[in-house]
């Protein structure tokens, strides 16, 4: 059997609820999150209260809010003295017994009881009328738990994480007595209380008004008499970006930069916070106790940079202007390729987004572009008097390819060693994956217009490009192309004048997210 302990009272003439302490591993027993309200767990948020909770440094934890049903109160075979009468109906009823100083007999102790075998007995006190102590009688081999988590589920998982010492240590809880007449009966097939419970879920989570996030570093930041250098550094609570963000605004007068300071005076903190978290995780130079000073000699840029991005800073979104921030100093191959990104998706007009979502999801566009370009072409042998140029244009296009992007692989089958692969399994295999496809026309080849074929099937439209060299034989292209990017050419310097640009075009595009 387990026994929780606590005090019985009534709450604004309203609800009736028992307030004590328990091991966090009892209440993640004997409780259930409810689906028909509770919120889904979010495994990052549980993880990082889990350890905020084994760091074990000013760890404090609101009361955890349990329903209980006590319809089984009025029920006289589990209850045949205690019964009673209804709920607010003026006579006793079963809570009577537990707060009111009603008795059965002097020698008859309350204990109210339910068909699971859930206890509540009033318990004796010498603290005077007005305490109403109580215990609860837990069996151990309940198969139904018999309370549903209102407020405090992630915090309750987050403890059963806790192992050790530590998950003896007591918890404030607070289990409110429900029944379903008490709103006119309002049930459903599973609960049925649960209209009251989602009543009480609601308004703890929608009627507070949460402290931003730019209040409560302010008043750790600034407040250097209680909160010192060395325990924002070392203190898990914080970490060196607060040190960091307190020696910069120490440092430097923002109003000195006029855009920096129109965009971020207002929002400083958690901007300054935000922006160091994330260079931390990604540059080594943001790590020590100075790193600040790297930062301040890179505002130059950032005034520049924030003066010219007017177009998605018009709602001041501080999530988007920090990424901005972040690529401009951390990652500059990227920063022109994320404000194109931003100014298209208007990301500057969406509200509640952290500049966490904003890196990774960008991130993730910049890792998917462009890899792989195919070229299809004509291989002439070097006895034909096409070889030379048909040479000079596949060089114009491999030049093009290293300078927008060394990383970037140019496939062509006709520099490959062609004893070491079958020329058919290759381009089954690479071009249905290529990112880009190139064919030269010229020719008219048989092989490259299979693999035009193949490409229009798998490549977009808007990431194919086509052109064409006329020869005696193949004076012209020997199909429609319109609607397509398509370049007729005279020789390999048309390539750098109309291929090349529509190519840096598409995949500049493609960096850009579209």
């Amino acid at each position: 059997m387990t026994y929780l302990y606590g005090a019985v009272e009534n709450c604004f003439s309203s609800f009736y609820a028992f307030r004590g302490y328990a091991k966090p591993k009892d209440i993640v027993r004997y409780s259930e999150a409810y689906s028909g309200y509770q919120r889904n767990l979010n495994d990052e948020h549980t993880n990082a209260i889990a350890q905020y909770f084994r760091d074990g440094i000013n760890v404090f934890s609101p009361e955890v809010i349990l329903a209980y049903s006590v319809e089984d109160w009025w029920d006289e075979r589990f209850n045949p003295t205690f019964h009673g009468e209804a709920w607010h109906g003026g006579g006793v009823s079963p809570i009577d017994y537990l707060v009111n100083n009603n008795s059965v007999s002097e020698h008859t102790r309350v204990i109210l009881k339910d068909s699971l075998g859930v206890q509540v007995a009033k318990m004796s006190t010498n603290f005077g009328k007005n305490i109403n102590l109580a215990r609860i009688s837990l069996p151990d081999d309940l198969t139904i738990r018999p309370f549903r988590r209102i407020d405090g589920n992630h915090r309750l998982e987050a403890m059963s994480l806790i192992e050790g010492k530590k998950a003896e240590y007591q918890i404030p809880i607070c289990i409110v007595f429900l029944k379903a007449d008490f709103f006119e009966g309002q049930t459903d097939d599973e609960i049925n209380t649960v209209k009251v419970e989602t009543m009480i879920f609601h308004n703890i989570n929608s009627k507070q008004i949460p402290l931003t996030p730019e209040e409560t570093l302010r008043a750790i930041i600034e407040n250097e008499n209680l909160f010192f250098d060395n325990e924002l550094k070392d203190d898990p609570s914080f970490g060196i970006e607060y040190y960091l963000t307190r020696k910069l605004l120490t440092e430097v007068k923002l109003e000195n930069y006029h855009y920096i300071n129109t965009y971020i005076a207002d929002k400083k903190y958690s901007f300054f916070v935000d922006l160091f978290r994330c260079l931390k995780k990604d540059g080594h130079e943001y790590k020590n106790d100075t790193s600040f000073k790297t930062l301040i000699k890179r505002f130059p840029e950032l005034e520049v940079a924030l003066k010219e991005s007017h177009e998605i800073l018009a709602h001041n979104n501080i999530s988007v202007i920090g990424a901005m921030a972040y690529y401009l100093v951390e990652e500059p191959n990227k920063y022109s390729y994320f404000v194109k990104w931003a100014c298209k998706n208007h990301l500057g007009d969406v509200k509640n987004i952290h500049i966490d979502d904003v890196l990774g999801i960008y991130n993730k566009i910049y890792e998917n572009t462009p890899k792989k370009i195919f070229l299809a072409r004509w291989y002439p042998e070097e006895t034909n008097a096409e070889y030379a140029h048909a040479e000079h244009r596949l060089q114009a296009i491999s030049s093009a390819i290293r300078s927008f992007d060394p990383k970037l692989e140019l496939i062509d089958m006709g520099t490959r060693d062609k004893g070491t692969f079958s020329i058919r399994e290759a381009i089954n295999q690479e071009l249905p994956i290529s990112d880009v496809f190139i064919a030269d026309l010229t020719g008219a080849r048989p092989n490259v217009m299979v693999e035009v074929g193949i490409a229009l099937k798998n490549i977009p439209e808007g990431r194919v490009l086509f052109y064409f060299h006329p020869t005696k034989e193949i004076p012209s292209v020997p199909f429609d192309l319109s609607g397509y990017q398509y370049f007729p050419i005279d020789d390999s310097r048309d390539i750098d004048d109309k291929v090349v640009p529509a190519l840096i075009n598409i995949l500049e595009n493609l960096k850009s997210g579209e």
